[in-house]
């Protein structure tokens, strides 16, 4: 806003004409408030919507040039004395902050008002109380005597001019009153005269009094365009036109007047540094920073207790079997079934107890439930075929009983021995102990600890502590906790961990997984964010989302949610308050004032800084309000700057 405050007196007399509304004022005021005007003595109201003649509109507010201020209907009466003078209140309504930016606007505001008040000031000095003569002398008068000595005084002046005080004097005795002489005779009226001579024209009389006030002409023609203020963030080179001045933002340097198309030369609007002020009181003790980084790993701890191993004991055929989800929880379990059909082998996945059903089979690529060529074979099986008659046994190079001697089954009679041909091509009976296939009958060889498995039913049979180990490759008394087998499964220790507690405690629901992504509660690492516990540069346009808070007919206090961007209509008289934020936290915002069909006057309580332009009931007329609250430890500091949008 910027405003010419003109070297014209503050104060402007008319004597209206008969109706007469509209009365110029050719000083600039700045708010409503700064106008009185009085008719016939009488103080009268504004209203911005006068309803007669006690009550007056004006236009033009802050304007340079002043503007109208117009009377309600029907007007003045003809003769009525008619007087406008602005009265701006001696008083400081800014204080600008010690450090950081300021408002340009508030400051030509403040300059402003002060010019005018030193305007009014001089008007009361110079043209409405007694005054000296520029070139007069004595250059300085003294002061009046004392109230005791001026009391019932006449003021004058003595043979210096300076100013004095002189008695009334005491009224002299009344003289004595004359004797009355006698009263004559009244003598005859005489004969009229003859007309004598026209005599010269006598001196020009007194001039009358001042006519009223003719009608207001027509309006003149528009002025020359005057300069303007750019503004920007590069050396100006083309903008603007002569006579105009062009600030650089980013620099605080201001260019022009612009002459013959030329800027010319940078002035620095920045002054030198000033003297280092005293030091300020401390401030509230900020907020915690963010968690350090996790410090250096700890030195190792002690070898923790052994853990459980692999149980000891067990009998011949007897398998290894995990009991419990419990880790180390084994025990040595004799298999379930006959032969080689354990769960373990057919049913590793334990998919159910009918495992060996074909509907749990899965028949993939190259494991088949039955083969071509199997199926190949079968079909060649001749119906009710008997592989035990002569010529089947013949055929597969076999023996019948009837061609074997009872000497060949000497051992037949024990359940575990078969015929078998040994490496020299004899045939004979060789004892079976279990699933461990000996070629000796001996007890000896029968109960030997060697190492049996095998790779086709991947059995582990019954073995000594030693052997077993040695066939499983783990060393004896083995410890899996121990630094050494920790540190070389890629783990670390308890005492490697300093929160071991919390890390104990983690549960999986915390765990960031690709469905939260932006909308979840983990942010994505991204080094475009701005994030509100660092300090950062904003190097790009971004755009914010107005809340609309609706119409209001009572106390509006704009809320703490939403953005910072708000629209509401006042759609009646009412209150606007400030908002009150948490201790120790500011909030600024920006909000879009709109008057309703039955907008009223507006009271702005509870700020401690309420400074622009005045609120108005016109309907549809806008209002920008920027505000800005700080909670210092409890005590809220407000302001809010109203500029009107047309």
């Amino acid at each position: 806003m910027t405003v010419v405050i003109n070297d014209v007196a503050p104060r402007i007399r008319y004597v209206a004409t008969a109706s007469q509304t509209a009365f110029s004022i050719p000083f600039e005021y700045l708010e409503i408030t700064d106008i009185l005007c009085y008719v016939n003595g009488s103080l009268l109201t504004y209203d911005v919507t006068p309803a007669d003649e006690t009550e007056y509109e004006l236009t033009a507010v802050a304007t340079s040039g002043g503007g109208t201020l117009t009377l309600g209907a029907p007007g003045a009466t003809v003769g009525d004395d008619v007087l406008i003078i602005r009265d701006i209140p001696v008083e400081r309504q800014t204080d600008f902050a010690l450090t950081g930016t300021f408002n340009r606007d508030d400051l030509n505001l403040d300059l402003d008002r002060l010019t005018a008040m030193i305007q009014q000031q001089e008007q009361k000095l110079d043209k409405r109380s007694i005054t000296m003569v520029t070139t007069d002398s004595p250059e300085e008068l003294d002061p009046l005597p004392v109230k005791a000595t001026r009391a019932s005084m006449l003021l004058g002046f003595d043979a210096n001019g300076q100013p004095t005080v002189y008695d009334t004097g005491v009224d002299g005795a009344d003289g004595a009153d004359g004797a009355t002489g006698p009263q004559g005779p009244i003598g005859n009226t005489g004969a009229t005269g003859p007309t004598g001579a026209t005599g010269p024209t006598g001196a020009t009389g007194a001039v009358g009094a001042t006519g009223a006030t003719g009608a207001t002409g027509a309006t003149g023609a528009a002025g020359a365009d005057g300069s303007t203020v750019l503004n920007g963030t590069v050396v100006p080179t083309s903008e603007g036109v002569d006579g105009d001045f062009y600030i650089r933002t980013d620099t605080d340097e201001i260019y022009g007047p612009k002459t013959a198309g030329a800027w010319g030369s940078a002035t620095s609007l920045i002054g030198p540094t000033g003297a280092t002020g005293a030091t300020g009181a401390t401030g509230p003790t900020g907020a915690t920073g963010p968690t350090g980084s996790t410090g250096a790993t700890g030195a190792a701890g002690a070898d923790g207790a052994d853990g459980a191993g692999l149980p000891v004991g067990g009998a011949t055929d007897q398998i290894l079997t995990k009991v419990s989800g419990t880790d180390y929880d084994y025990a040595w379990t004799t298999p379930v079934g006959a032969g080689d059909m354990l769960a373990s082998v057919y049913d590793p996945n334990t998919v159910s107890g009918d495992a060996f059903a074909m509907d749990n089979m899965v028949e993939g690529t190259s494991t088949k439930i039955m083969t071509a060529t199997e199926r190949s074979k079968l079909s060649a099986i001749e119906d009710a075929a008997d592989v035990t008659d002569a010529t089947n046994v013949a055929a597969a190079g076999a023996l019948m009983d009837s061609d074997a001697s009872d000497s060949l089954l000497t051992d037949g009679s024990n359940p575990d021995t078969l015929v078998m041909r040994d490496a020299n091509g004899y045939i004979g009976a060789r004892y079976v102990y279990g699933f461990y296939h000996s070629m000796n009958h001996s007890a000896s060889i029968r109960n030997t600890d060697d190492v049996f498995y095998s790779s086709t039913d991947n059995f582990i049979r019954k073995n000594t502590k030693a052997g077993m180990l040695a066939s499983l490759n783990i060393e004896d008394g083995a410890d899996v906790t121990d630094t050494a087998n920790v540190t070389a499964a890629g783990a670390l220790m308890d005492s490697e961990v300093t929160n071991l507690a919390q890390v104990k405690a983690f549960d999986s629901s915390d765990y960031a997984t690709a469905a939260h992504n932006h909308s979840g509660v983990y942010e994505p690492v991204d080094a475009d964010i701005l994030r509100a516990d660092t300090g950062d540069v904003l190097a790009a346009l971004f755009q914010e989302t107005m809340t609309d808070d609706g119409t209001k007919t009572t106390t509006y206090t704009p809320a703490l949610t939403g953005s910072n961007s708000k629209k509401v209509i006042f759609n009646a008289a009412l209150t606007f308050a400030p908002p009150a934020p948490a201790s120790n936290t500011i909030v600024k915002m920006t909000i879009l004032i709109v008057n309703g069909a039955s907008a009223g006057a507006i009271t702005t309580n509870g700020w401690t800084k309420f400074t622009g332009d005045p609120f108005t009931a016109t309907v549809n007329e806008e209002f920008l309000a920027r505000i800005c609250v700080y909670n210092v430890g409890g005590t809220t500091f407000s302001s809010c700057n109203l500029e009107a949008l047309q």
